[in-house]
């Protein structure tokens, strides 16, 4: 599946994994040609932080996450997954069908 497409200036970036988000903070700290000390100040975080952000680390704190995220001017939107070609069965005709 494409995890990624252009909308006039923006581009979205589906995220399933703190992997992808990594990827999508890394990136965008790379075309602003910020170093990550830079990035961190920016932000408000430290460059420890960034670094873990960066890395994939599991647990990194929301909050700074977020503080990130306005630094780099990302937005984050959270969307329910519509479910494609599913049919949902009542329970009572499970194995009737």
């Amino acid at each position: 599946m494409e995890k990624e497409y252009h909308e006039r200036d923006t581009m979205t970036t589906f995220i399933d994994a703190v992997s992808d988000l990594a990827a999508v903070v890394r990136g965008r700290r790379n075309r602003l040609e910020w170093s990550q000390a830079q990035l961190a100040e920016k932000a408000g975080v430290g460059r420890g932080f960034i670094i873990d952000l960066e890395s994939d680390k599991k647990t990194v704190q929301m909050d700074k996450v977020f503080q990130v995220c306005v630094a780099l001017d990302i937005e984050l939107m959270a969307k329910q997954r519509l479910q494609k070609n599913r049919v949902l069965v009542p329970a009572k005709f499970m194995g009737r069908l």
